[in-house]
């Protein structure tokens, strides 16, 4: 009855409390007449069971032998000295039986972070203690999904594939499993739906280099191992899978939703590489009265500054000063949103889209960003654009465009590396910067640049070997960005190797951002 932190010190008064206690509940059970308390009978007790536990009990059964637990080992490769990996470590995570694309088989749905850098996969069946190799068939780091097959037609026997449903309502109840730490078999979590807005499912080192899509926030409990489990609405059917937890917040998980998978699995199931169609442009919302005034722009606040081009589809057709008010006939607010029930019946009228449909009605106040409507095209469908410019309206028709960055959160690791005089030449990736600490000098190169090139490549210097041929060298800090052999452009790190290679100089010029150059003997 008494917190430890409250406890008593004194053992007399701990025993006087205890006597005082136990005559308070002498009196309590004199005054209560336990003898006309009436207990259930049998036949009640038959009821209860057949109303409320049989029915349900056969439907989330199938739903639990429908969530399987996923077992990788694997290790991180150095980022600095791709030659070296890190220490072999296992790990577990949850994934879920989704159909084929012809419905005649089964997959495995899950996270692709799950299997990053996987040496080997194997997968257990709830309930059972055997292991089933796996192979990981596609995965796509922008929207954290990935697909695993098992050989062994016997993992899939008598086990039903999961349904997707539409995009849920705030505060609908949501039933997540998994398996979390704490335990071997399956756990069963229940929460409400708390918010429903884009969120960058990569983390995005630099703000631009990543895409939002749209994110389902809940409030159910989460722990490591529930990433690529399974969401259930009310009616059993799967909403989405998790993936992220907000480590410094309570009570605050994201999962997936099935808009964002069946974009992903459409793609793959077609041969397409999974893309998500993104902003040819950066903004800034126009909500400040002072700069809608400087713009001239109409008093209903509608509309976004365009501050910024990227080479692509957009480069001649949109320009920075531009104002974009509408896409695709939907207006944008001035805060850069759009309503989301407005979105899902534009998206219906693109496509005959059965989740679109049941989600009728259901977020008539809710709002998000217009990027939302970008995620939701398949490269090259139309866009349409409506502007302002100079004051006048013009209507803008474009292609969907998958913007490929220099530095790609979806690129599978690279382990390629060229050394020359001691001189560790890499590609660019997010880690080798982020382990560098050098964002804030090639930060900025990549930052307004996109693949123009289906090649293009940043090279950087990585290390320094100590060598012969290296030695008094003025030493560049690691990470220098690479732009220049003997003068050429580099286009990517093939180039390098093959401008060394066929060097008939004397020498070898190595040029660096920001104008510091090293020079090779080569003969």
């Amino acid at each position: 009855f008494f917190p430890l932190r409250n406890r008593p010190k004194y053992p007399v008064i701990l025993q006087a409390q205890k006597m005082f206690l136990s005559h308070r509940i002498r009196v309590f059970l004199k005054r209560v007449p336990f003898q006309t308390h009436s207990h259930p009978t049998s036949e009640h007790i038959s009821s209860v069971h057949r109303n409320f536990t049989t029915q349900p009990t056969e439907k989330i059964q199938s739903i639990f032998q429908s969530v399987v637990k996923i077992h990788t080992a694997g290790a991180n490769p150095s980022s600095i000295c791709p030659w070296q990996t890190e220490e072999l470590e296992d790990s577990y995570g949850t994934g879920c039986i989704i159909p084929t694309s012809d419905g005649r088989g089964y997959r495995i749905l899950t996270n692709a972070h799950i299997i990053k850098n996987h040496t080997f996969v194997e997968v257990q069946r709830q309930g059972s203690a055997k292991h089933y190799p796996a192979k990981v068939t596609h995965q796509s780091h922008v929207c954290d999904c990935a697909i695993l097959t098992v050989d062994d037609k016997k993992f899939f026997k008598d086990l039903v594939p999961l349904k997707f449903s539409s995009v849920p309502s705030l505060r609908d109840t949501v039933l997540v499993l998994g398996f979390p730490e704490g335990g071997d078999s399956i756990s069963a979590t229940n929460g409400i739906v708390s918010r429903i807005e884009l969120f960058p499912y990569t983390k995005p080192f630099l703000s631009d280099n990543g895409r939002n899509l749209l994110a389902i926030q809940i409030d159910a409990a989460l722990n490591p191992g529930n990433s690529g489990g399974p969401v259930f609405d009310n009616k059993d059917q799967c909403i989405g899978m998790v993936f992220e937890k907000l480590g410094l917040a309570e009570n605050i998980g994201y999962c997936i939703p099935s808009d964002v998978i069946l974009h992903f699995l459409q793609d793959i199931d077609q041969g397409r590489p999974p893309r998500f169609c993104d902003l040819g442009f950066r903004f800034q919302t126009c909500e400040n009265k002072v700069l809608r005034n400087y713009l001239k722009l109409p008093e209903k606040y509608i509309g976004i500054l365009v501050t910024h081009v990227y080479p692509g589809h957009c480069q001649g057709k949109i320009f920075p000063g531009d104002v974009i008010v509408e896409i695709d006939g939907l207006e944008i607010e001035s805060d850069g949103s759009v309503s989301f029930e407005e979105s899902q019946e534009l998206v219906n009228k693109w496509k005959d889209d059965k989740l679109t449909q049941n989600s009728r009605g259901k977020h008539k106040t809710l709002r998000v960003s217009f990027e939302y409507l970008l995620t939701r095209k398949f490269v090259g469908e139309p866009l349409s654009l409506t502007i302002l410019r100079n004051s006048q309206k013009k209507l803008i028709s474009l292609s969907s465009e998958f913007r490929h960055y220099l530095i790609n959160p979806d690129d599978s690791p690279n382990h390629s590396y060229f050394i020359v005089g001691g001189l560790v030449f890499i590609p660019v990736t997010e880690a080798a910067v982020e382990s560098l600490s050098n964002v804030d000098i090639i930060g900025r190169y990549f930052y307004d640049n996109v693949q123009i090139k289906p090649l293009s490549q940043l090279v950087m210097l990585s290390k320094i070997l100590a060598d012969q041929m290296n030695s008094s060298l003025p030493d560049p800090r690691a990470g220098k960005l690479l732009l220049k052999v003997n003068d050429i452009e580099v286009q990517n790190l093939k180039h390098v190797v093959e401008l060394v290679e066929k060097n008939k100089r004397s020498f070898i010029k190595f040029e660096f951002l920001g104008g510091e150059i090293m020079i090779l003997q080569s003969r």
